[in-house]
């Protein structure tokens, strides 16, 4: 899963290096990269956004079944009611920039098993786990997320220019930290 990590951090930042020239160097090698204005989203910015939502909703369905789970770990239960509200707040903030932005989701990473994001076939396999073993692999797969999550948010923030966008990818970055470091080491 590593692999596949750090090929969604190349794409963003790549993403991030694209722009229009503003003066061809020798060899055509462009000497200077426009920005776009104040506001406008690069390519960085969207595909931030739109990671953001869908690895945000797998998250939750994470949650839901988590919070399911009555006689799940206490620190378990607690972390899955934080990223229920939270995430909430989050997924109407990354929409809400696209939908300023004149942007409509795109849904292409709809049914892709990519870093960060809970498949529901991980979903399926959790609900049929029990007991500790529901909670040792439910803990796995938040830590999983959360340590994606971070890496896009962090990804967002050195390439990304738009100031919605980082303001998200800061508030991401803190609180999957935060996260993180409640959910304990392995």
């Amino acid at each position: 899963m590593r692999g596949l990590s750090a090929v969604v951090l190349l794409c963003l930042l790549a993403a991030g290096c694209v722009g229009t020239a503003e003066e061809a160097g020798p060899a055509g090698v462009s000497s200077a990269v426009s920005t776009p204005p104040s506001g406008e989203l690069t390519p960085t910015d969207v595909a931030f956004v739109e990671l953001a939502i869908p690895q945000n909703e797998s998250a939750l369905a994470a949650a839901q079944l988590t919070l399911k789970r009555s006689g799940s770990n206490p620190s378990l239960l607690a972390l899955a009611q934080q990223v229920d509200s939270g995430y909430r707040a989050e997924l109407e903030r990354l929409n809400g920039v696209l939908t300023a932005a004149g942007l409509t989701r795109s849904d292409q990473h709809d049914g892709h098993d990519m870093p960060g994001m809970i498949t529901a076939l991980e979903l399926e396999a959790l609900d049929k786990a029990q007991g500790k073993a529901f909670d040792d692999q439910m803990g796995a797969a938040f830590r999983a997320h959360l340590q994606e999550s971070l890496t896009v948010a962090q990804s967002e923030l050195s390439a990304g220019t738009a100031k919605p966008v980082l303001e998200l990818g800061a508030d991401i970055e803190r609180t999957r930290t935060e996260l993180l470091g409640r959910l304990g080491a392995p």
